[in-house]
């Protein structure tokens, strides 16, 4: 097993992931994609949750020795140019999206007249949870959404959690 690099992959392809070329915000990740030979940003959490690792060692040694033959003839190019780009682009993204939410949270709440306490992220170490809005009946995953910081239920995108049920 390589300390450097990892090979995972999910319904949509096999993923190397470069210990070396990680963005610093922890919070998000560049793997390359070895079936179409090229790069994106993913959130780390959800790659945590739905990448499984590769355990047939012929096909990791393949993709690693893919992604290196790419790096030495791509790499430099993609990385002046491509990777900040990627990730201020997913960034601006996220901070939209989790603004967004709130907003919609503290309306539903508002409408109920119940205090606003505010978001979390889903609690370190807690069980991976799926269930559906009480509220609109969507798909709700924790390793996706955040809780209320209240209720500790998972928030769905329309903004209702386990308050004033």
């Amino acid at each position: 097993m390589h300390s450097r690099f990892r090979v995972g992959y999910d319904n949509e392809g096999t993923y190397v992931w470069d210990r070396n070329i990680q963005p610093e915000c922890k919070e998000l990740c560049l793997l390359w994609c070895y079936d179409n030979k090229t790069f994106d940003i993913y959130e780390t959490r959800l790659v945590k949750s739905y990448v499984k690792p590769v355990v047939e060692t012929a096909l990791e040694a393949l993709a690693i020795e893919s992604y290196c033959k790419w790096d030495s003839e791509n790499g430099t190019n993609f990385f002046n140019s491509k990777r900040s780009e990627l990730i201020n682009g997913i960034k601006a993204s996220l901070e939209t999206k989790a603004k967004a939410l709130r907003e919609k949270h503290r309306i539903f709440l508002l409408e109920k007249g119940l205090p606003d306490n505010g978001v979390r992220p889903v609690t370190e170490g807690r069980s991976h949870r799926v269930t559906h809005c009480w509220n609109c009946k969507g798909h709700l995953d924790n390793t996706v959404n955040v809780e209320c910081a209240t209720c500790g239920w998972i928030i769905c995108n329309c903004g209702a959690c386990g308050c004033g049920r």
